[in-house]
Protein backbone atom coordinates (compact mmCIF):
# COMPACT_ATOMS: atom_id res chain seq x y z
CA UNK A 1 0.00 0.00 0.00
CA UNK A 2 2.89 2.36 0.71
CA UNK A 3 4.15 2.13 -2.93
CA UNK A 4 0.77 3.30 -4.29
CA UNK A 5 0.81 6.36 -2.01
CA UNK A 6 4.34 7.33 -3.02
CA UNK A 7 3.45 7.03 -6.73
CA UNK A 8 0.44 9.27 -6.21
CA UNK A 9 2.55 11.77 -4.28
CA UNK A 10 5.17 11.75 -7.04
CA UNK A 11 2.48 12.47 -9.65
CA UNK A 12 1.05 15.30 -7.56
CA UNK A 13 4.54 16.78 -7.07
CA UNK A 14 5.21 16.54 -10.81
CA UNK A 15 1.92 18.31 -11.63
CA UNK A 16 2.72 21.10 -9.16
CA UNK A 17 6.17 21.49 -10.72
CA UNK A 18 4.69 21.67 -14.25
CA UNK A 19 2.19 24.33 -13.17
CA UNK A 20 4.98 26.38 -11.59
CA UNK A 21 7.13 26.12 -14.75
CA UNK A 22 4.20 27.17 -16.95
CA UNK A 23 3.48 30.14 -14.68
CA UNK A 24 7.03 31.46 -14.88
CA UNK A 25 7.23 31.04 -18.66
CA UNK A 26 3.89 32.63 -19.55
CA UNK A 27 3.62 34.85 -22.63
CA UNK A 28 3.93 38.61 -22.40
CA UNK A 29 2.10 41.29 -24.34
CA UNK A 30 4.73 43.25 -26.30
CA UNK A 31 2.31 45.38 -28.32
CA UNK A 32 2.96 49.08 -28.72
CA UNK A 33 0.81 51.44 -26.72
CA UNK A 34 -0.62 54.45 -28.59
CA UNK A 35 0.18 56.80 -25.71
CA UNK A 36 3.91 56.04 -26.07
CA UNK A 37 4.20 57.16 -29.70
CA UNK A 38 6.44 60.20 -30.36
CA UNK A 39 5.80 62.90 -32.97
CA UNK A 40 2.02 62.64 -32.81
CA UNK A 41 2.12 58.94 -33.66
CA UNK A 42 4.12 59.28 -36.89
CA UNK A 43 5.90 56.02 -37.72
CA UNK A 44 9.69 56.44 -37.68
CA UNK A 45 12.54 54.07 -38.53
CA UNK A 46 16.27 53.94 -37.94
CA UNK A 47 17.91 51.30 -40.14
CA UNK A 48 21.34 49.86 -39.42
CA UNK A 49 23.57 47.48 -41.34
CA UNK A 50 25.02 44.36 -39.76
CA UNK A 51 28.64 44.42 -40.95
CA UNK A 52 28.67 40.63 -40.90
CA UNK A 53 26.08 40.44 -43.68
CA UNK A 54 26.85 40.89 -47.37
CA UNK A 55 24.91 43.87 -48.75
CA UNK A 56 24.77 46.06 -51.82
CA UNK A 57 25.40 49.27 -49.94
CA UNK A 58 28.46 51.49 -50.02
CA UNK A 59 31.50 49.75 -48.52
CA UNK A 60 34.51 51.71 -47.23
CA UNK A 61 38.18 50.73 -47.56
CA UNK A 62 38.00 49.09 -44.10
CA UNK A 63 35.09 46.94 -45.40
CA UNK A 64 32.53 48.67 -43.18
CA UNK A 65 29.16 49.35 -44.81
CA UNK A 66 26.93 52.39 -44.46
CA UNK A 67 23.73 53.79 -45.91
CA UNK A 68 24.14 56.78 -48.21
CA UNK A 69 21.84 59.77 -48.65
CA UNK A 70 18.91 58.94 -50.98
CA UNK A 71 19.12 55.17 -50.32
CA UNK A 72 15.59 53.78 -50.07
CA UNK A 73 13.71 50.60 -49.17
CA UNK A 74 10.09 49.60 -49.75
CA UNK A 75 7.87 48.78 -46.77
CA UNK A 76 4.81 46.57 -46.56
CA UNK A 77 2.54 46.51 -43.48
CA UNK A 78 -0.93 45.43 -42.46
CA UNK A 79 -3.18 46.97 -39.83
CA UNK A 80 -5.37 44.86 -37.62
CA UNK A 81 -7.38 45.10 -34.40
CA UNK A 82 -5.36 44.49 -31.25
CA UNK A 83 -4.81 40.80 -30.64
CA UNK A 84 -6.06 39.73 -34.07
CA UNK A 85 -3.39 38.49 -36.47
CA UNK A 86 -3.50 39.74 -40.06
CA UNK A 87 -1.80 38.50 -43.20
CA UNK A 88 -0.13 40.56 -45.91
CA UNK A 89 -2.36 40.66 -49.00
CA UNK A 90 -1.60 41.37 -52.65
CA UNK A 91 -3.31 44.76 -52.26
CA UNK A 92 -5.27 46.80 -49.73
CA UNK A 93 -2.59 46.69 -47.00
CA UNK A 94 -1.84 49.65 -44.72
CA UNK A 95 1.48 50.03 -46.61
CA UNK A 96 2.20 48.61 -50.07
CA UNK A 97 5.83 49.20 -51.03
CA UNK A 98 5.87 52.63 -49.34
CA UNK A 99 9.21 54.36 -49.84
CA UNK A 100 11.43 54.75 -46.78
CA UNK A 101 14.30 56.99 -47.88
CA UNK A 102 17.37 58.33 -46.11
CA UNK A 103 17.71 62.11 -46.18
CA UNK A 104 20.76 63.92 -44.82
CA UNK A 105 20.59 61.91 -41.58
CA UNK A 106 16.95 60.86 -41.04
CA UNK A 107 14.86 58.07 -42.56
CA UNK A 108 11.43 59.24 -43.68
CA UNK A 109 8.33 57.63 -45.18
CA UNK A 110 6.78 59.12 -48.27
CA UNK A 111 3.92 59.72 -47.66
CA UNK A 112 4.15 59.88 -43.85
CA UNK A 113 2.24 57.16 -41.98
CA UNK A 114 0.85 57.11 -38.43
CA UNK A 115 0.20 54.46 -35.79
Amino acid sequence: MKNIFSKKQAIVNLLILLIMVQTFTACTDDTLQDSAQPDGGQIAFNLDIDDGVQTRVSTAADFSSAWEENDAVGLFAVSHPSGTPAALAASGNYMNNVSLALGASVWSLSPARYY
